[in-house]
């Protein structure tokens, strides 16, 4: 009897086992607003080499009642990859994402960030991008769902941007500004 029951459990214990392993493991990158600054020709502003530039300027973001104000710094800094399957969101604020050469990043950013959130969450967000030294304002709105089937062997990312009540298309939020004198 010690034997069967044994063998028993043996075998449910496998059978659990065997059922995990079909599972998927996903990989939901971060969320953030992706804010590029450019001129009316399409050239980055954020690049210090580009005359008229708006590099290190104090962008703000209003977001849930609290202001944050563009840090230059943060995403300049190489971070080494962590081995892991999920990475864990970090909310930095206001940041800048670096151009990579080589997989190493430059000196030059290509974007204004806002985030980290959680991939993994659905979204309905707004945020306030302002311009101080002009006296802009624009609404940024993020929607995002993710769709995944009963047995979570699928998922589907649905995302939706919108500048100042209009859709924007996928790449992020572009933003014109004159040059700076």
């Amino acid at each position: 009897m010690k034997k069967l029951l044994y063998l028993l459990i043996l075998r449910l214990l496998f059978a659990c086992e065997e059922d995990f392993r079909d599972m998927p493991i996903w990989d939901m990158s971060p969320v953030d607003f992706i804010i590029h600054i450019e001129d009316e020709q399409g050239f980055n502003l954020l690049d210090s080499t580009v005359e008229g530039n708006w590099y290190r300027y104090d962008f703000k973001v209003v977001f849930e009642d609290k202001s944050y104000t563009a840090d230059w710094d943060v995403g300049m800094k190489w971070v080494e990859p962590v081995e892991s399957r999920y990475y864990l969101p970090h909310f930095y604020g206001l940041y800048t994402y670096p151009t990579y050469v080589d997989n190493t990043p430059t000196r030059i950013p290509v974007a204004l960030m806002f985030g980290e959130f959680d991939g993994e969450d659905d979204y309905d967000m707004s945020i306030i991008f302002e311009i101080p030294d002009l006296n802009q304002k624009h609404e940024m709105t993020l929607k995002r769902m993710v769709h995944h089937n009963k047995k979570d062997t699928e998922r589907k990312v649905e995302t939706e941007l919108i500048l100042d009540g209009k859709p924007v298309k996928e790449g992020g939020f572009k933003i014109i500004l004159p040059r700076r004198k």
